[in-house]
């Protein structure tokens, strides 16, 4: 493990339990008996080109993750790609939706970016404002949530 992996990642997790504790937005409820159905809202806050292409349009062929059109387009067109996505890919009416049809639990992966962004790191900001809409929304509708974080410092999709 990298001496910055070994250093970033506790802080980072207890900072994203501090910053969701504090929302109160953490755990509530209790399964008991009922089963667990659970439904991934991967592809939206971590990018990933084969769940959704379209973010990609006229980009290269080997740009197929969220570092690499970070990269290639530069913060400010990213960013523009990025927040658009955010802002369509799911939906309060998404998790409405998911609730009604008896879905219970939503895992939701997020990438380190999301709250740490080193210098020269091409990321954009604004991803965990998304994953605190969902948070909240999930606890509007009564669903647990699961946060993934699916990209670490170091990792094969940072």
């Amino acid at each position: 493990m990298s001496f910055i992996l070994r250093k970033t990642f506790p802080i980072l997790a207890v900072c994203c339990l501090i910053l969701l504790v504090s929302s109160g937005t953490l755990a509530y409820g209790n399964f008991g008996d009922r089963p667990i159905r659970g439904v991934n809202l991967g592809g939206w806050l971590v990018l990933e080109k084969w769940i959704r292409p379209s973010v990609f349009a006229g980009l290269p062929d080997s740009v197929d993750d969220e570092y690499k059109l970070c990269q290639t387009l530069g913060k400010t067109e990213a960013e523009k790609r990025l927040r658009s996505h955010w802002e369509s890919w799911v939906t309060e009416q998404d998790i409405v939706a998911y609730k009604n049809a008896g879905i219970n639990h939503v895992r939701l992966p997020v990438g380190y970016w999301a709250l740490d962004i080193k210098q020269g790191e091409p990321w954009v900001k604004g991803s965990w404002e998304y994953a605190q809409k969902a948070v909240g929304w999930c606890k509007k509708y009564g669903l647990k949530v699961m946060i993934d974080l699916h990209g670490a410092p170091g990792s094969q999709v940072s």
